[in-house]
């Protein structure tokens, strides 16, 4: 077999193969074993029947055909594995393969490549050597050739900030601590600031459906849009309030998608039912408290706790932005052609998540989500263009440092991963309902793969 390869507009090449007569012979040899397989003949058993009789019962133009498809398959394998293993070209996707007239790659004196054309046999639609070779080209995009600035000198100036805890933080933490030990007492009175109030709420101008959203939290604490809990205060439980709330923008409540707000008019109307309404008793914080709590000799020791777990929270969150600045600032500088495939396999993604946070969060259907902020889905898929490109730079350059860097996984400490995802399932079973096992390591080698690359951005 030879080939050559020739480089396309956008990101795509074309390759050239030439299969001599000698290895077209051995397809056709394999073609004739694996159609003979599911031929039934009185006398022989089912994928028995001798290799001359099959040449006989079967079309040569089927013979031929499916001796090309094997042909193509496996000589495309091993000139792309080829290019790859040379560095050559990274494929991305299935190629388009077309058979054509037969060529002869030739060495001329100045040893550039020359192609010489033969005489041809045409079969079914397929272009064949009269002696049995066979020529066809493949057309596949690839991977960007990536230059990279001094990624190095980039991470080295990019600087962490010193995290702190307030002492706001470490109450609000201990308040939260209390809350999770509070005693309920169902109480018949309107509700007021301080109750815990479980709810269901309909947001009739997005969907005019009966469909209801359940929640609960602590009323007055501002978990939802201002003017919302105000709303409820004073509501007895088996209450249902309509009413309108000028939101603007803002989320309808604590860790609504801001995506999703355009879906939301600025005055909404809004229907709710309160479902019940319970007094919190909060456990007194001292050092019984503590001690409660199973770890702690007194209040000290666990403020002293939950002060080291919130600056180890801050730093994870200076981590995480020291790793962004540093990817956008190596990205600024780094020009690279963006394979079209993957734009279009990301943009998919970003419309999939939004499809789950829409029937999470609203609790309508797309269609329906579509009507209310006037887009068609193409206009959605579409708008998703640029934050695809932005993810798809990101990790590519985030694959060429660990190429250049020699970044690898081994064996065990994958192993050693993925058992510590599967132990947090009650069994192997619910786990296996959950996860593809060789998705699950693939996924876990790319996380260990990105992790190692970025502590070592953060060396520098």
């Amino acid at each position: 077999m030879q080939f050559s390869i020739q480089k396309l507009p956008k990101l795509k090449v074309e390759i050239k193969i030439e299969v001599p007569a000698e290895e077209f012979g051995d397809f056709y040899q394999k073609a004739v074993l694996d159609l003979g397989k599911d031929l039934e003949m009185p006398g022989f058993r089912k994928g028995k029947v001798p290799k001359e009789i099959v040449e006989k019962t079967i079309s040569q133009e089927k013979i031929l055909s499916e001796t090309a498809e094997i042909a193509v398959k496996e000589s495309y394998i091993k000139a792309i594995s080829q290019l790859i293993k040379s560095d050559r070209i990274e494929p991305l996707g299935q190629p388009e393969i077309e058979i054509l007239p037969p060529t002869t790659l030739k060495n001329d004196n100045k040893g550039e490549t020359e192609l010489k054309q033969e005489k041809t046999s045409f079969v079914d639609g397929g272009q064949f050597q009269s002696g049995g070779g066979l020529t066809f080209k493949a057309v596949v995009q690839v991977l960007p050739e990536i230059n990279l600035p001094d990624y190095k000198e980039i991470a080295s100036k990019v600087k962490r900030k010193k995290p702190e805890v307030s002492d706001k933080d470490t109450q609000d933490a201990l308040k939260w601590l209390q809350k999770s030990r509070a005693k309920f007492t169902l109480k018949n009175t309107p509700a007021q600031k301080g109750d815990w109030v479980e709810i269901e709420y309909n947001l009739q101008s997005i969907e005019n459906s009966s469909r209801w959203i359940k929640d609960a939290f602590v009323l007055g604490e501002g978990h939802f849009v201002p003017g919302f809990e105000e709303n409820l205060i004073g509501m007895k439980a088996g209450e249902e309030k309509e009413f309108q709330l000028s939101v603007k923008g803002q989320p309808i409540r604590d860790g609504f998608p801001e995506k999703l707000r355009e879906a939301i008019p600025e005055v909404p109307q809004i229907k709710v039912k309160l479902k019940s309404i319970q007094k919190m008793e909060l456990p007194e914080l001292n050092d019984e408290f503590a001690r409660n709590l199973g770890q702690f000799e007194n209040l000290t020791a666990l403020t002293q706790s939950v002060q080291a777990g919130l600056k180890l929270e801050k730093e994870n969150q200076e981590t995480q932005r020291v790793r962004q600045e540093i990817l956008e600032k190596i990205a600024q500088k780094t020009e690279m052609e963006i394979p079209e495939i993957l734009i279009e396999e990301q943009k998919k993604k970003f419309l999939e998540n939004l499809k789950k946070e829409v029937s999470q969060n609203l609790q309508i259907s797309f269609e329906d989500y579509l009507k209310k902020i006037r887009k068609s889905e193409t206009e959605i898929f579409e708008s998703f263009q640029e934050p695809a490109k932005t993810q798809i730079k990101n990790s590519l350059i985030l694959r060429e440092i660990q190429k250049r860097e020699n970044i690898l996984v081994g064996k065990e400490e994958l192993n050693e991963e993925v058992n510590k995802i599967l132990k947090s399932f009650s069994s192997p079973e619910e786990a296996q309902k959950k996860f593809d096992p060789e998705q699950l390591k693939s996924y876990t080698k790319e996380v260990i793969r990105q992790e190692k690359t970025f502590q070592l951005l953060e060396q520098f």
